[in-house]
C-alpha cells in the first residue's frame, strides 16, 4: 500500500463494520503526470484496474462533463455529507462526528493546494444537481488532486 494514504486506510479498516455493508470505495495513487484537468482525471478513473485501497472496485463511466470543480472550503462538507449518508443507509453502527471529521481531515491534509472535483453540487446541505458515474441509481464521487497524488471517494446505492 502506498504510504500517502496509509493512515486513512488503516482508519477505514479499523471501522470496517461501519462501512462493509454499503458501496463505499476509496482509492488513491501517485499523480505521475501532475494533472488536475478534468478530462485526464476522468480517463484515469475509468481505466484504473485492480482493487482499490478500500472497498470493492466499481465500474465507472466518468467524463469531464460529469465533473465539477468545487471550492476547497466546500470540499470537507461534501465529503462529510457523503460519508454520513453512506453510514445512515448501510450501517447500524453510526460513526460519531469526531470519527467522520478525522477521516475527512486526514484525507484533505494529504494534499498540498488541491483541486477538488465532484459529480454533484450542493446547496444548503442538499444535492442540487448530479451526473451519474456508475450503474447505480445514485452515486457521489469526490476527487482531490495535486501535483503529487490523486485520491477519490465513491458512494452509491440503488434506492
Amino acid at each position: 500500500m502506498s504510504t500517502m494514504f496509509e493512515k486513512l486506510v488503516q482508519s477505514l479498516r479499523a471501522s470496517r463494520d461501519t462501512w462493509s455493508e454499503g458501496y463505499l470505495m476509496f482509492d488513491g495513487w501517485r499523480n505521475a503526470e501532475g494533472s488536475t484537468a478534468s478530462d485526464q482525471l476522468a480517463s484515469i478513473l475509468v481505466s484504473r484496474a485492480g482493487e482499490p485501497l478500500f472497498g470493492k472496485r466499481q465500474h465507472l463511466w466518468v467524463t469531464a462533463e460529469s465533473l465539477r470543480v468545487i471550492a476547497p472550503n466546500k470540499a470537507r462538507g461534501y465529503l462529510m455529507s457523503m460519508l454520513r449518508e453512506e453510514a445512515t443507509m448501510f450501517s447500524s453502527i453510526q460513526p460519531d462526528d469526531q470519527a467522520l471529521t478525522a477521516l475527512v481531515d486526514g484525507f484533505v491534509a494529504s494534499f498540498h493546494a488541491p483541486t477538488f472535483l465532484s459529480n454533484f453540487q450542493m446547496r444548503q446541505d442538499r444535492v442540487s444537481s448530479w451526473s451519474a458515474v456508475t450503474k447505480h441509481s445514485r452515486d457521489s464521487l469526490l476527487i482531490a488532486t495535486d501535483a503529487q497524488q490523486v485520491g477519490f471517494w465513491l458512494t452509491s446505492d440503488d434506492e
